[in-house]
């Protein structure tokens, strides 16, 4: 009994921020040489969390290991039995994905025990036969489990995401094909909707598997809104909607569900999870085109939880962020350095974080998109250069993959557009790659969060040359029907901008150019990047100024003809 109320504390202590407090109540517990593991194991759920929480995930997945090995729970040790192992896996829950989600259909929504039970047994046998796989176990509990291994399913399902930080990618996928032979065994879980979401973004990672991919992120969403599984809600619907369903949806559309799944996380005690999806829907937020001063009032207050919860990987990525925006609106002196408002010193900021490649990807990220912004081409180019697809590298199946590669392109193509011949080759070609990435994405894999990209990049490339300016226009048009469409704002602006100096510095049409140079303005200002509708302002004042005052004439015109 004592165990449990100094457990029962630790927690307690844990959901509201007091970690000495909970540290204390936690040695308390594991000094007790007598206690088994089952006696432990909320005590050592909660110091592992504690650990990631530290950002020490390399610790954190050793003493994850140790926890399942003594629940009884292995991994293979050797790197060819693990792969060997993971390529089964995945092959067999490809062929058994139609299936699974037919069956999962069939269930109804919040159904009867007894009714549940048969149509959650029709769905276990139709799982993926992993080797070594068991007999369905038929009780009258839905979760079917004993507690060894609702013990083994906590771990795993903390283990797996310790295992993506630290870049252990064989283990991570065989924390969550593990994860289904266990619940192939012993019956349902909570954790079961996040191995599937999980193992569908493993899906596009491997096998650039899209379809299937997507499948299974929604058979695991489905089975965690129809079993209400509060508790890996989040973790299913950040996995599932960040890393799967962002390649085959627009951003704008997952928006309200990853907000729904902050608050779930939040009213369920699952910080770190909410944490995720308010982080991911801010980001989306961002590249969709949500209006600057809602998203920097959200990074306000959301920061401030980040803070309270000690969530700092995730407290770096909003900072990260949160002064870009403060960029663009002008609340920071400067343009493309991050630095001045919420992050005080970038180098020190990096400095901090030198051990995490993540956080580092995204400052570059938000580096190359400024500089493509203030039109610090030559600086941009350089950094894209530089970085090549190390986003990719380090991000797998993260779609924000999509915005680096247009930050990096518009510096590109403005360069390969200004330079002279030794260099305009060099930066000619890193553009047709990237161009090139954008046609298997919208082409191949029908995404449509770039269709307006390749539209651009298209028009971009035939304003290259001089035969090719019809093309190019059509294709500037096609692009800003597409951003128009979908509601990016902040592209609209930007292709504006590029056509209006398209038609100025390239065809010599001042009037057309004027019209697309205001719309530009105009964009940006909607949008709230307030500093860089001033810089356009200024550099094109002699064509705007003279727009304005047309139009300060017809009006006139238009009230002495009433």
């Amino acid at each position: 009994l004592t165990l449990e109320l100094f457990s029962t504390a630790a927690e307690a202590e844990s959901c509201v921020g007091n970690m000495g407090a909970m540290e204390r109540y936690c040695r308390e517990v594991l000094m007790q040489e007598k206690a088994t593991i089952y006696d432990k194991f909320r005590v050592l759920d909660i110091k592992l969390v504690h650990i990631a929480m530290n950002e020490k995930y390399e610790e954190a997945v050793t003493l994850s290991l140790e926890i399942l090995e003594q629940l009884g729970c292995k991994f293979p040790k050797g790197k060819i039995f693990r792969l060997h192992e993971m390529m089964v896996g995945m092959m067999q829950t490809k062929e058994k994905s139609k299936i699974l989600g037919e069956q999962i259909k069939e269930i109804p929504d919040n159904p009867k025990p007894k009714k549940r039970m048969y149509r959650l047994r029709k769905v276990m046998l139709a799982m993926l036969q992993i080797k070594g796989g068991g007999k369905f176990n038929e009780v009258d509990n839905v979760h079917m489990i004993n507690d060894r291994m609702f013990m083994v399913m906590t771990i795993i399902r903390r283990f797996s995401l310790y295992c993506y930080l630290s870049g252990k990618n064989d283990l991570f996928v065989l924390s969550h094909l593990k994860g289904l032979k266990m619940s192939l065994k012993g019956g349902f879980t909570s954790v079961l909707p996040l191995n599937y979401a999980t193992i569908g973004m493993i899906f596009i990672i491997i096998f650039k598997d899209y379809k299937t991919g997507a499948k299974l992120a929604n058979h695991g969403l489905m089975l965690s809104e129809k079993y209400d599984c509060k508790s890996s809600h989040t973790g299913t619907a950040n996995v599932g909607y960040m890393f799967v369903l962002s390649w085959i949806k627009p951003f704008q559309t997952l928006l309200r569900p990853l907000a729904e799944a902050y608050e779930t996380g939040m009213l369920a005690g699952d910080t770190e999870g909410a944490m995720w999806c308010i982080c991911t829907y801010l980001w989306f937020g961002m590249e969709s085109g949500r209006p600057l001063e809602l998203l920097e009032g959200d990074c306000s207050t959301y920061s401030k939880q980040m803070k309270e919860f000690q969530r700092g990987k995730i407290l770096a990525f909003t900072q990260v962020l949160w002064q870009t925006i403060h960029n663009l609106m002008g609340k920071s002196p400067n343009t493309t350095l991050l630095q001045g408002g919420v992050i005080n010193n970038i180098d020190e900021f990096c400095t901090n974080h030198k051990d995490d490649l993540v956080v580092l990807s995204y400052v570059k990220l938000c580096q190359s998109y400024l500089c493509a912004v203030f039109r610090e081409d030559v600086l941009g180019a350089d950094i894209a250069i530089e970085k090549g697809n190390s986003f990719k590298t380090i991000n797998p199946a993260n779609p924000t993959l999509l915005w680096d590669m247009f930050a990096r392109g518009l510096c590109m193509f403005a360069m390969a557009r200004t330079s002279k011949k030794e260099r305009k080759k060099n930066y000619q070609k890193h553009a047709k790659k990237i161009l090139k990435k954008f046609e298997h994405f919208v082409v191949k894999k029908g995404n449509p969060n770039c269709l307006h990209y390749k539209a651009l990049f298209d028009a971009e490339h035939a304003a290259l040359q001089k035969d090719r300016t019809d093309e190019a226009s059509k294709s500037y048009h096609l692009a800003l029907t597409l951003s128009a469409r979908g509601g990016y704002v902040q592209d609209s602006a930007i292709i504006n901008e590029r056509y209006g100096e398209f038609l100025l510095h390239g065809l010599g049409n001042n009037e057309e150019a004027t019209f697309y140079l205001q719309e530009s303005v105009k964009l940006y200002s909607e949008w709230g990047a307030l500093r860089k509708s001033n810089i356009l302002r200024k550099k094109y004042r002699h064509l705007l100024c003279k727009c304005e005052s047309i139009c300060v004439c017809e009006m006139e015109q238009g009230l002495l003809i009433k």
